[in-house]
Formats: C-alpha cells, sequence, structure tokens
C-alpha cells in the first residue's frame, strides 16, 4: 500500500531534494510554507538569508510564480 504525502512532507522532501543545506532555526518557516504556497506552487530554490540584519536572518525561497522572504516569529503565528 503507498501512503499519501501531506502536503508538509511534499514540501520537506522538495527542500531536502533541493540540498537546500538551510540552518537548524528554519523550521518555523519551514512548517508554515504550507500556508504561503499556492496548491499549484512549486518550490524551485530554498537558501538562508539575512535581511538587515541578523535579527531577521531566515529563509529565501524562490517559486515558479515569485521569490519571497520568510520568517515565522517565535511563538507565533505571524509570518513576514
Amino acid at each position: 500500500m503507498i501512503e499519501k504525502l501531506s502536503r508538509a512532507d511534499k514540501i520537506k522532501k522538495k527542500i531536502n531534494e533541493l540540498n537546500s543545506n538551510l540552518a537548524f532555526n528554519t523550521q518555523s518557516e519551514i512548517n508554515a510554507l504550507p500556508s504561503i504556497l499556492l496548491e499549484d506552487e512549486e518550490i524551485l530554490a530554498v537558501t538562508d538569508a539575512t535581511y538587515l540584519s541578523e535579527h531577521l536572518m531566515r529563509m529565501i525561497v524562490a517559486t515558479e510564480h515569485r521569490l519571497f522572504f520568510v520568517k515565522k516569529a517565535i511563538l507565533s503565528n505571524i509570518i513576514r
């Protein structure tokens, strides 16, 4: 029996396939991606990113539709 992967698991699998080598502290951003990505949007590249200061260090995601910066606030549902 083939087990169907959840959207979150598919996203994590794609990130692993891309050999993105993200920092350990990007897990909350990865977990937020299912609510950010469009249903048919595919990740083409993902990497660590620093925006203006080390306080905004998280990740950049590139898809066939857009390029965006993801930072999920600690202990919050706010995604920037």
